[in-house]
């Protein structure tokens, strides 16, 4: 069985994977306000490596391209946080891409949505393809948008993957 990965890199982002069978694995931060540091992501990458039973049973991983604007606060973190997943990813051989949230060539339009999809039409695609995935862990009351996108970003990596 081969597994689709989805990265949302940023601060309260997410690490879900896809199975053929759209069975997920979701790696988060434990805590509201995002991953408490670079051991918890490494720690997260770790884990799903050691539940799907190696890099040899993951077919793609995808980690969203983050939007760099002249100015932006946070911009050098961003690209650091997306830095570190696709290090990682890299490391151990497995197939990886950065795509846009956006564009024809984006993971939104690879999901199965248009290129001008936003956030409520990620998440409703996200709850009908996959019903039985928690969006909304521990005491949340509004979906985790980070699982959301992550979410989306492994569905477009599985739907690319399996039409190559």
């Amino acid at each position: 069985m081969s597994w689709y990965a989805g990265i949302d890199p940023g601060a309260k982002g997410a690490l879900v994977a896809l199975s053929d069978d759209l069975d997920a694995l979701v790696y988060r931060s434990r805590l509201a306000r995002g991953w408490a540091g670079d051991q918890e992501r490494l720690a997260a990458w770790l884990a799903l490596l050691d539940d799907i039973g190696g890099s040899a049973h993951l077919a793609t991983v995808w980690v969203e391209q983050q939007h760099i604007r002249q100015g932006q606060r946070g911009q050098v973190r961003h690209v650091r946080e997306a830095g570190m997943w696709c290090g990682w990813v890299m490391a151990y051989g497995v197939a990886l891409e950065e795509p846009k949230a956006a564009g024809h060539a984006g993971w939104r339009v690879a999901a199965g949505m248009s290129t001008r999809a936003s956030k409520a039409d990620v998440l409703e695609l996200v709850a009908r393809r996959l019903p039985n995935l928690n969006t909304t862990p521990g005491r949340l009351r509004v979906p985790h948008m980070g699982i959301v996108d992550a979410a989306g970003i492994a569905m477009g990596a599985r739907a690319h993957h399996r039409r190559s």
